[in-house]
């Protein structure tokens, strides 16, 4: 794959979430560190996102990329911008993936 330069992508950690058990046994989330990104996010907006495929009632961005990501994982930009990754397509250059602002 041929990677393209995106003029505003924002560098961002990647996150996969593992879960385990506290001393009183409930399941408790735990998100690790897994990668870096490159990326730029932009909003989903009404009559531009009906054709998108898995776009959910819940998603709010769209996310473009040269670097891996997968579904299930979570994307955080700078403090205030952390997103679960939905459904990602792997086009020629670049992969794109639908977004839900968590934080």
């Amino acid at each position: 794959m041929c990677a393209i330069r995106f003029r505003e992508a924002k560098p961002g950690t990647v996150q996969t979430m593992n879960a385990s058990q506290n001393e009183m046994g409930e399941l408790v989330e735990v998100w690790e560190t897994t990668g870096l990104v490159n990326a730029e996010i932009w909003p989903l907006r009404g009559n531009q996102s009906r054709g998108k495929m898995g776009v959910t009632d819940k998603s709010t961005h769209e996310l473009f990329t040269a670097d891996a990501v997968k579904s299930n994982t979570r994307v955080i930009q700078g403090l205030y911008n952390g997103y679960l990754v939905g459904h990602v397509e792997d086009w020629d250059t670049h992969r794109t993936a639908i977004l839900e602002k968590v934080f």
